[in-house]
């Protein structure tokens, strides 16, 4: 019998995502600590604005949506990550979402601030060998493997057809063993934070993730991961648990600025704001949003 023993990049990029940028819409003030402190937030999963995302599997694993979407699928695998679904009590990966757009509505909207913040621009390539050289790396017997709680780097995926052959629903789970990131709960993780419903596609978005193994103990708590400080925010009555990603070259990972339509920043000021921190952005890679938005 032959085992599927499948190994993949969990970095995606520039030249799939076709494209050499990726944007984070936020507010000035966000915005401002990402460049004074030269880092971004991870934040737990369990606060995301769609409550439902990371349980998404759940619905496309029910036995009408299957048949409805005409996908052949094997009953065995279907119950395999059911039973994996249900033995993980609380699903949190800690995220940072980009869009692959620059100027979106939408984003302005739901992101900026309702239009008053910015689009920072990533550049990929930088942004992947910042994170690789963050990871951990552990060995196991005489294999040297990614540590499995990894930085990884992806594109949403909105097909539900394409979510199941990922899922390989149509394969014997007896076929099967994967081996890329330490652990099949692991990767079960890793596709929970990649799938979304149809009914987002229109943010165009990819993640940065963090998957850490955190355990309580009686006398603090164990992290297994390349971050090991967990901090706190308070928002809305909540403790909004995060991570600080450091990123030493933000001159080369920082590629563009956009101004979101009700922005009140000017190009000159941003520019002089980056010279402060030795991000030596081309003034032709700061922008102004086309949209005619306005919010008032």
């Amino acid at each position: 019998m032959k085992i599927e023993n499948k190994r993949v990049s969990v970095f995606e990029s520039k030249d799939e995502m076709k494209q050499d940028e990726i944007f984070h819409y936020t507010s000035v003030d966000s915005f401002s600590k990402i460049i004074s402190n030269s880092s971004v937030h991870l934040t737990s999963s369990i606060y995301m604005n769609d409550g439902e995302e990371l349980i998404w599997i759940k619905n496309i694993l029910d036995h009408h949506h299957l048949e409805s979407n005409n996908f052949k699928y094997n009953e065995d695998r279907v119950k395999q990550l059911l039973k994996m679904l249900d033995q993980i009590e609380e699903m949190e990966v800690f995220l940072f979402s980009f869009s692959k757009k620059k100027d979106l509505l939408s984003q302005w909207r739901g992101y900026a601030d309702d239009s008053e913040g910015v689009s920072i621009g990533f550049n990929i390539e930088e942004l992947v060998k910042e994170l690789k050289s963050k990871r951990l790396r552990r060995s196991s017997g005489s294999v040297s493997i990614t540590d499995m709680a990894s930085f990884q780097l992806f594109s949403i995926e909105y097909d539900i057809i394409k979510q199941y052959e990922e899922l390989k629903l149509d394969k014997n789970p007896k076929e099967l063993h994967w081996n890329w990131i330490g652990s099949d709960f692991t990767w079960f993780k890793s596709v929970l934070s990649r799938f979304k419903s149809l009914s987002f596609k229109e943010e165009y978005e990819v993640r940065l993730s963090y998957l850490p193994v955190i355990n309580v103990l009686k006398d603090g708590i164990r992290i297994n991961g390349g971050l090991q400080d967990i901090f706190y925010k308070s928002k809305n009555g909540q403790l909004i648990p995060f991570f600080e990603l450091k990123l030493k070259n933000m001159d080369k990972i920082i590629s563009s600025i956009t101004i979101g339509p009700n922005c009140r920043l000017t190009k000159s000021e941003i520019k002089r704001f980056l010279r402060t921190h030795k991000i030596y952005l081309d003034e032709r890679k700061i922008y102004l949003s086309s949209s005619t938005y306005r919010n008032r």
